[in-house]
């Protein structure tokens, strides 16, 4: 049986609602390829310019200033951009993103300094307005400053984690110019299908199937789940369908998605 699950009596989303909806993977998967795209600067970039581009170290140091000053200027401009109540700020950000990108594949030697410049501040700019607008965004849709606090700290942390393992492996991806165009290019096409109000409306209504609660063994259902690897997803796909039968919740997940998000390779993804 399938079920329309009840909303929150002040139009408020849910982490649920949340998870549930392109609104808020598109955007967060936008932020984690901003995030590559911007620490590339300071790793790739550094060895790419000094090696490839023949630029003197005093020039790099400029361009990372460059960066950096576009990063904090981001940050204080995205209390502004926060007052625009719908997804213009991040076609803005895409705009920044889009011509830096250009900028930095524009570059023939050290005389190209200042594009290189101009590509680091811009990007880096986007970069510093997202890094506030995404938890101001998601507080507004919650409505708690512990959600504001938690995902500020969590976007600074990827941004760190990113940066910091990126080096690692960076030098050692062929064709990084490709990958990078290309995630850009799917970040943008990830943007074009999000809702012009975002999270400032009331979420959709969202439907989960049922059924009647029955009894499992413990240990056998940590067993099954142990030796098979795929039996973990429909363990949660079943619970979720018994516990909307008992008590319907919007701060549940339906079904299907709690199915989903138990999947190892999709949370990896």
């Amino acid at each position: 049986m399938e079920i329309t699950l009840p909303s929150m009596s002040d139009k408020k989303w849910t982490c649920a609602d949340l998870l549930s909806s392109y609104r808020f993977w598109g955007i967060t998967f936008f932020f984690l390829v901003l995030s590559f795209i911007s620490s590339l600067g300071s790793s790739y970039g550094v060895y790419f310019w000094s090696k490839s581009l023949s630029i003197p170290a005093d020039r790099i140091g400029v361009i990372l200033v460059g960066g950096q000053l576009g990063y904090l200027l981001g940050m204080v401009a995205s209390w502004f951009v926060c007052r625009i109540k719908n997804c213009y700020p991040f076609y803005f950000v895409a705009l920044l993103l889009i011509i830096g990108v250009v900028c930095s594949f524009c570059i023939n030697g050290p005389s190209d300094v200042v594009r290189l410049i101009i590509a680091q501040f811009l990007i880096n700019l986007g970069m510093g307005i997202v890094t506030l607008l995404v938890p101001m965004l998601l507080f507004s849709a919650i409505g708690s400053a512990q959600t504001f606090v938690i995902l500020f700290s969590l976007c600074l942390l990827f941004k760190f984690i990113i940066a910091g393992y990126l080096s690692i492996f960076i030098y050692s991806i062929p064709y990084i110019g490709i990958i990078v165009i290309t995630l850009a290019v799917i970040a943008l096409l990830l943007l074009l299908p999000l809702k012009k109000e975002l999270f400032y409306i009331a979420p959709p209504k969202r439907f989960s199937s049922t059924q009647r609660p029955e009894c499992a063994e413990t240990v056998v259902v940590a067993l099954l789940a142990f030796f098979i690897p795929f039996y973990i997803i429909y363990w949660f796909f079943r619970i979720h369908r018994e516990m909307q039968f008992v008590a319907p919740s919007p701060r549940l997940m339906t079904a299907c998605g709690a199915g989903w998000l138990s999947n190892p390779r999709s949370a990896g993804e």
